[in-house]
């Protein structure tokens, strides 16, 4: 699946969407480059372009159909329009890179289909308002074209001359457009007879008379392939005066207010007859923003004037206005088409947060505050402050805002004199923790029946695998995961946990079974609460989950009072034993390693786990400084153990020394008497034997 994603003011998107990927917007508009870590599971676009190229990706197309018409190198081929620019670019869906052009000259394309037979439809939507093809307003001018491959090269018309009727004196101008292998030659003709000079794509014909009526014309176009004829456009003169067009409502320099009516009213006046009937009359009122345009009122006919309601709800950009359009047309088919611009009266908004810096929602996009924003009178603005918020590592909890509102969304009309509103947050206490202890089982059902695999400390649970969650020891699928630890509160209060998993996920807090969806899925949140929590006091807390196909995911959120669901951070999560393996990464590169029971009464064991083969050394010193023993080693890929030899040794404290060509870890291991171990897990919880582990 393909969509065009028309953007803010800063990029166009195409993107390709794939089952649990998250695109960015609104915090991200084009590739992420720099700002910051994206959010999790996000995907660059496959192709962005910025408004120096174009304004607005418009309809998409894969073009792979029944029957290929085009050359080879097209199929398959994800198309899509610049509505802006009139092109039509195709890309590799899988591949990316640069866009190739595909149709230039389109008059504002809109959408694209690809029909069976090999052809490509294309809907423009065209616009002539005011006189001028390049003028962006609401038109009866779309086009559906249908694009056929043309192997010869052959000339093709592809906009014919019209007919036109004018009045004496006026000047007469038919044109022509064509497609093929250029260069281009072309000849127009007047009742059949070639007009010396005219060979252009264009023909003019200054000051026409009564003389000229009834005169055909065409033109044929040539390359180098042949030539081709275009349709006869016919010209009809008249003696008649071309008639008067006013627009009294809206008056010149009025403006207007969201939430207001606008008034319009005019005239027509036929300098052979005299005042126009309101049948004679036609108005037509677009909105315009920015480059395009918005409709506001369609094409109407048979009044002098009437009435529309400006809405306080819909665009919020303050580059727009209201062009109304009066169009005259007499008894004999002539007309006349004036226009008048209505801009909005505006104000300036001022957003700001205490502390400063953290973020607001401005109708739904981010806010980097403190934020000057412009806005247009009387429109309707929603403006949210999250309940929760995050600065520099510390965690925020919205109370209020400096008008003593309460609420945190809420929806304000642009006063006439502006307006200035903070957003007041209350510091948090923030733990000190670093994540919860992941044990990582591969080809494994969901009863933990293998050996563990691998573990590391993952400091949020907010993840996405499409593949292998810890290569290359786990495979893509059939693996089961269970992460160990203690959850810290925020504040005293009851919580609520929301926990989705792909496929199966439990949830223990406080040793109690508090979500238990231990089945295949593809998502979903699951919720449990309230659970009444402490500030000050650390929890257990367990999860676990089992992937046996496809996709996999895992993200656990936390609630209270009216605080929105956010990820739990790392800091008030606390890993399930008093090995850091922070340090030891960092020091040996990749390799991860601990003591395993530490401390221990008999005997203890040397965990590792390295992505990659290597040779590894370990002594073991009493704190004396004596070597006990020497070992070195080869180890493959993936989860390993070594004996320390102490089961001999007295007890005490020793220091294992292991290095490698990645660097040099020391770590302390205590060795207890055997009766004294069991007390020493029940006071302290420390221990990380594999029975610990396990409960």
């Amino acid at each position: 699946m393909a969509v065009g994603d028309v953007g803010g003011d800063q990029f166009e998107e195409v993107n390709i969407i794939e089952k649990g990927k998250n695109y960015g917007w609104p915090l991200k508009e084009g590739f992420w480059q720099g700002g910051g870590n994206p959010p999790a599971n996000y995907s660059d676009p496959l192709h962005a372009y910025g408004h120096a190229v174009g304004c607005c990706v418009t309809g998409a197309a894969f073009y792979n159909p029944v029957t290929p018409q085009f050359p080879a190198n097209y199929t398959g081929e994800l198309f899509f329009g610049e509505y802006c620019k009139g092109i039509i670019w195709h890309i590799n869906p899988v591949t990316g890179g640069t866009p190739v052009e595909f149709a230039t000259g389109l008059n504002r394309p809109l959408c694209l289909l690809t029909h069976p037979d090999g052809s490509l439809y294309c809907i423009t939507r065209g616009g002539l308002g005011g006189g001028s093809e390049l003028d962006n307003t609401s038109s009866e001018g779309g086009v559906l074209w249908r694009i056929t491959y043309n192997p010869n090269g052959l000339p093709l018309v592809a906009t014919q001359p019209s007919d036109l009727l004018l009045s004496v004196g006026e000047n007469a101008r038919f044109s022509i457009r064509a497609t093929g292998n250029g260069p281009f030659t072309y000849q127009w003709r007047r009742d059949n007879i070639d007009i010396p000079g005219a060979t252009s794509d264009s023909l003019m014909l200054p000051q026409v008379a009564l003389s000229d009526s009834g005169a055909v014309f065409s033109c044929r176009i040539a390359n180098a392939g042949g030539s081709v004829f275009s349709n006869n456009a016919r010209l009809f003169v008249t003696a008649n005066q071309r008639p008067t067009a006013g627009i009294e409502l809206p008056a010149p320099g009025e403006t207007y207010v969201a939430g207001q009516t606008l008034i319009f009213k005019g005239f027509g006046n036929d300098p052979e007859t005299g005042p126009l009937p309101p049948q004679n009359l036609a108005w037509r009122i677009d909105f315009h923003h920015n480059v395009h345009t918005h409709p506001g009122l369609p094409y109407t006919t048979g009044v002098e004037q009437g009435v529309i309601f400006i809405p306080q709800l819909g665009e919020t950009d303050h580059n727009v206005w209201y062009r109304v359009h009066l169009y005259a047309r007499d008894a004999a088919g002539l007309s006349r088409h004036v226009w008048r611009d209505v801009y909005p009266q505006k104000s300036v908004l001022s957003f700001q947060t205490q502390p400063a810096g953290l973020p607001l929602f401005l109708d739904g996009q981010p806010l980097t505050t403190p934020k000057i924003d412009t806005g247009v009178v009387g429109m309707l603005r929603t403006l949210q402050a999250p309940t929760l918020a995050f600065l520099n590592g510390d965690a925020y909890i919205f109370i209020g805002w400096s008008d003593g509102v309460q609420d945190n969304t809420r929806e304000i009309e642009t006063p006439a004199q502006g307006l200035t509103l903070v957003a007041q947050y209350q510091l948090l206490p923030t733990g000190s923790g670093t994540g919860l202890l992941g044990l990582y089982f591969n080809q494994d059902p969901g009863n933990f029946s293998q050996p563990i695999t691998a573990w590391r400390i993952d400091p949020t649970l907010d993840l996405y695998w499409a593949g292998s969650p810890f290569e290359p020891v786990i495979g893509t699928d059939n693996f089961a995961v269970r992460w160990l630890g203690k959850l810290e509160p925020w504040l005293t209060d009851n919580y609520y946990f929301y926990l989705t998993g792909d496929d199966g996920v439990r949830l223990w807090v406080s040793d109690s079974l508090i979500i238990d969806s231990w089945i295949p899925s593809d998502g979903g949140v699951r919720i449990a609460g309230p659970v009444h929590l402490e500030q000050g006091i650390q929890y257990p807390i367990k999860v676990e989950l089992f992937e046996i196909g496809g996709e996999a995911e895992i993200k656990l959120q936390w609630g209270f009072s009216d605080v929105d669901p956010s990820t739990i951070p790392a800091t008030q999560l606390y890993p399930a034993s008093n090995f850091s393996s922070t340090k030891s990464v960092q020091d040996l590169g990749d390799i991860r390693c601990r003591i395993v029971p530490n401390p221990f009464d008999n005997n203890g064991y040397l965990e590792v786990f390295s992505p990659f083969s290597t040779a590894i050394n370990m002594d073991v010193f009493d704190m004396a400084g004596r070597l006990m023993n020497h070992q070195q080693w080869y180890i493959q890929p993936g989860f390993s153990k070594q004996d320390l030899h102490l089961d001999q040794a007295a007890s005490g404290i020793y220091l294992v020394k292991i290095w490698t060509t990645r660097g040099l870890l020391t770590l302390k291991v205590e060795k207890l008497e055997a009766h004294t171990l069991g007390s020493r897990f029940s006071e302290e919880g420390q221990g990380i034997g594999d029975e610990n582990l396990e409960r």
